[in-house]
């Protein structure tokens, strides 16, 4: 009787601790549903609930809830909901790479590659992404397609990276006077060839505003090798030799543009400025007559 007492007891203790673990899992249940409800606060009320219980606080479900409430809030038009989380889209990465690593099965890597789930959320970061740089906010802009790339480069991304978030991120660096961090965004672009001769413009600007002339330069000059037709390019160049009083390159390139466009005044124009420079006013009032005769206005 004793031996079949203490089975008893140790059966009532297996099957309390079981029947605690699922009433705790409950909550996150619950938490979904409320979700799937529209009810966002309540949901907020039960995931904080099973994340303060031993058995369900590091259980992967409860972060991957966590992870879709998070998602959940950021969508909302509700004032009241948005306040639930300060940084909704972050805490639903952390959360669903916390329900990874605590997924050593696979099940939840499983469901999230066949809801699409990072595909969403990086969706999620392109929108928040947008936002923010319209407002201005260039580093939470450039936060947040960041985030999109390191999403689309997960494993369990369903899709492929966009090249347009590599140059979203780096404008968005550009234009907030990061240009350490808006270079490599740009440089990934010209590897993808997207852009054209736009990105690596972009890239000289950023060079120059970090007052490194090699750098900036080299840059030029990869954009003409593969753009050798292209005025703007050719332009660009022969500027930044007469900004540097490199002369001799200057009139080398410019001749190069005038044999590919003849009738462009403004090339005329800045050889005319050259030859200002070096005191040749013979040799400028030849040229910028030229220009003249090209566009009399």
């Amino acid at each position: 009787k004793i031996a079949i007492m203490k089975k008893f007891i140790v059966l009532v203790l297996a099957l309390s601790v079981s029947l605690g673990a699922i009433a705790q899992m409950g909550k996150v249940t619950s938490a979904m549903s409320f979700m799937d409800q529209g009810l966002l606060d309540k949901a907020k009320e039960a995931l904080d609930q099973a994340f303060l219980h031993e058995k369900s606080k590091d259980n992967p479900k409860t972060f991957f809830a966590k992870g879709r409430l998070g998602q959940e809030v950021f969508r909302s038009e509700n004032p009241k909901f948005r306040e639930l989380y300060k940084n909704p889209l972050e805490e639903a990465y952390a959360a669903y790479e916390k329900a990874l690593q605590l997924d050593p099965k696979g099940a939840i890597k499983k469901q999230m590659s066949l809801n699409s789930t990072y595909l969403s959320l990086g969706n999620d970061f392109i929108t928040q992404g947008v936002q923010k740089y319209d407002a201005k906010d260039y580093e939470g802009a450039l936060a947040s397609f960041e985030n999109n790339i390191k999403i689309a480069n997960s494993e369990i991304y369903v899709g492929v990276v966009d090249s347009g978030i590599y140059y979203n991120a780096g404008l968005a660096a550009f234009n907030g006077k990061m240009y350490e961090k808006a270079i490599p965004h740009f440089q990934k672009c010209t590897e993808l060839k997207y852009g054209g001769t736009m990105t690596y413009f972009i890239i000289y600007q950023s060079y120059l505003a970090l007052k490194d002339m090699e750098n900036a330069e080299a840059t030029l000059k990869k954009a003409f090798e593969l753009y050798p037709q292209d005025k703007d390019v050719i332009v660009e160049l022969v500027n930044y030799y007469i900004n540097n009083d490199k002369l001799d390159e200057a009139f080398r390139y410019l001749s190069m543009a005038k044999e590919k466009n003849p009738n462009d005044y403004t090339l005329y124009w800045a050889e005319g400025v050259i030859y200002m420079r070096q005191e040749k006013y013979d040799d400028a009032i030849r040229v910028l007559t030229q220009s003249v005769e090209l566009k009399g206005d």
